[in-house]
Formats: C-alpha cells, structure tokens, sequence
C-alpha cells in the first residue's frame, strides 16, 4: 500500500490518496518481457524499472516503456509502452499495439547503418 499527499499547484491544494496494489514491478516485467519473448521476438522487451501509474484507486498499473534492440548493435530506441493492471496482473495490450510497435522496429532497422562483420 502507498499513501501519497502531492502539491498540484501552489501551497494549499493537494491531492491525498492511498492505493493498494498485489503484483510488484518485477512480476509485472517478467510478464512483459516473457509475452514479447514468445510471442513477438527476443529482441523486444520492457527496460526497466516500470513506473506506477495511477488513474484512480481501481485502476492502476505498472507502465514499461518498450525497447528494441540487435545484436552487437544494442538498443536501437523505445518502440512504445505496455501496461500490466497492478492488482490482477492482466496485460493490456492490444494487437495494434503490438503491430504499432513492431512497425517502429522495422522502422528502426532500416534507419540503422552498421556492418555484419
């Protein structure tokens, strides 16, 4: 559980919540990083750490910005975002989303120059 009171603008107003989540950061990475490894490529992934976004008390998630990187090469930049619900674990991702961000990849690849030594 994390209690959190946030200045929004000036001294006095403030924003006082108090949220509980069951799925940790790391949990949720894994399930990231496990759907994109079987079911996209090993070459996407989440960077971590995720952060904790909170839309209101029964909607939070752990949002990961989504990598893509090759070989010797390394990471070639962000391709998008994931979010994993915080309480059940679900991960919400659509396949435009997935088709969005393998586009950027191809994108990416024909954009980098390198030599296959």
């Amino acid at each position: 559980m994390i209690t959190a009171s946030l200045p929004l603008t000036g001294n006095e107003k403030r924003l006082d919540l108090s949220v509980e989540w069951q799925i940790s950061a790391e949990q949720a990475r894994r399930k990231v990083a496990r759907y994109f490894a079987e079911q996209v490529s090993t070459s996407i992934g989440p960077r971590a750490p995720g952060m904790l976004v909170i839309c209101d008390p029964g909607n939070i998630v752990w949002r990961f910005a989504i990598d893509f990187g090759i070989g010797r090469v390394g990471n070639l930049g962000t391709i998008g975002e994931v979010d994993v619900d915080a309480i059940t674990g679900d991960l919400r991702l659509s396949r435009n989303q997935v088709k969005r961000m393998t586009a950027h990849a191809e994108q990416l690849i024909s954009t980098t120059h390198h030599t296959g030594d």
